[in-house]
């Protein structure tokens, strides 16, 4: 077992649990951090590989200290996770992270410690930044106008990007979305954090949305951050998924008329890109103008068949 130097304990103080997607190089990197760190607290290892077709199964089969889940078809985030807490040997917090994620000793260690003094404090994460410095999104924001405005929601993470930056205090925040998050393993119920209906995408915020309605207090330590290599993208490789998951989170936290009002939302924005984009391109024709035209085409189509299937949901 990872961390065995604290064998005597009935129960480890963190269950590290990886979710890896055909990042088999990045993997490696973490994977060699635990085994070269030496932390005060015990610890298990364990990662979920997501039916990755990289190497990366084999690469886990080389670390015998790691707990193992190898998924045979990919199940998003939030399932994989859950696999993972199956598995996980018995902990007082869990520490989950992806593998784009260069992970600091003296981080890790804080979110102990912190987690340990203030046991009021069930979710907390360091400051997630870009590789140049800068805080990237994964504070929650509950408001439901960033679900109808893009504008809106990169307000309000440049405000949060302010007051993380003006304070050395843990800032109390309303939950944390993305590729980190350390919490108490008790938030677990019967292993499982995620509500699995949530496949691919929204599936973090609806937790940290769930979580903050049961009154679970969210911190972030402001004087330790860790980059993460990832996120300056925000691509989606399923746009019915995508478009269908934030239908079903709206209506679950905010109501059936805001989810029908932002997918209109959605549909009518696309609509004016097309007409847009194709009146530009008869006076000023190009590939790239004709390119936008067949995307937000699709894109139009993709939501008329989300709406369909709205429509029949209760």
């Amino acid at each position: 077992m990872t961390g065995d130097r604290h064998a005597a304990r009935p129960i480890l103080d963190v269950a590290f649990i990886i979710y890896n997607y055909t990042s088999k190089l990045l993997l490696k990197k973490q994977l060699d951090f635990f085994r070269r760190s030496e932390p005060s607290f015990s610890y298990s290892l364990t990662v979920v590989d997501d039916a990755s077709l990289d190497g990366s199964r084999e690469l886990v089969s080389s670390y015998p200290e790691v707990h193992s889940v190898f998924l045979e078809d990919s199940q998003g985030v939030g399932r994989a996770i859950n696999r993972g807490l199956e598995v996980a040997p018995e902990s007082r917090y869990v520490c989950l992270l992806h593998t784009d994620i260069n992970l600091k000793a003296d981080v890790l260690e804080s979110l102990v410690q912190h987690c340990d003094s203030h046991p009021e404090v069930q979710v907390c994460a360091p400051i997630i930044c870009f590789p140049w410095g800068q805080p990237q999104k994964f504070v929650f924001n509950p408001n439901l106008l960033t679900m109808y405005s893009g504008s809106i929601d990169k307000s309000f993470s440049k405000s949060v990007a302010k007051q993380l930056k003006s304070t050395k205090q843990p800032l109390r925040v309303a939950g944390i979305i993305g590729p980190f998050m350390f919490c108490s393993r008790g938030l677990a119920v019967d292993n499982r954090l995620y509500d699995e209906s949530f496949r691919h995408y929204f599936c973090d915020m609806e937790l940290a949305h769930r979580l903050m309605r049961q009154g679970v207090v969210c911190e972030v330590l402001t004087r330790c951050s860790l980059v993460r290599l990832g996120g300056q993208t925000s691509f989606i490789r399923d746009q019915e998924l995508f478009y269908s998951m934030k239908y079903a989170y709206v209506k679950r936290f905010h109501g059936q008329r805001h989810a029908r009002l932002t997918l209109r939302r959605d549909m009518l924005r696309a609509r004016f890109k097309v007409s847009s984009y194709r009146a530009i391109n008869r006076i000023f024709p190009s590939s790239k103008l004709s390119f936008q035209v067949e995307r937000y085409a699709t894109l139009s189509e993709i939501l008329d068949n989300v709406r369909k299937h709205a429509e029949l949901m209760p």
